[in-house]
């Protein structure tokens, strides 16, 4: 799913980005099967909702409106989903150093699966 041009943005460096990052490496092992994967699913939404409410809360971009929240995430990744097949999918090509962790917080990677 990609965001309209005008909408992308990066979420600049910063402690609380890397201490997202940091979580998320710890959560997502290249060896953990889906089911391991599926168990964490929280874990990943949490880190991204995190880093985007303290950027709103700031006064920064406005990307926190397009996550999910938590009731719509859980729809999102229902078991057997192809959303949860998606975010599966991506997580363990993080995981295993395909995709860089830091495009969970772009837009246009799986921010508006989050």
């Amino acid at each position: 799913m990609s965001m309209p041009p005008s909408a992308s943005a990066t979420v600049a460096a910063g402690p609380k980005l890397e201490k997202a990052i940091k979580s998320l490496k710890a959560n997502f092992k290249a060896e953990h099967d889906d089911d391991t994967i599926k168990g964490n699913l929280g874990v990943a939404w949490l880190n991204v909702y995190d880093v985007y409410t303290d950027i709103s809360t700031a006064g920064g971009t406005n990307q926190k409106e397009r996550l999910k929240e938590s009731s719509d995430f859980k729809k999102y990744v229902k078991s057997g989903s192809e959303g949860e097949r998606k975010l599966i999918t991506l997580l363990r090509s993080m995981a295993e150093q395909q995709v860089p962790w830091s495009e969970l917080f772009e837009n246009g990677t799986s921010l508006s699966s989050l």
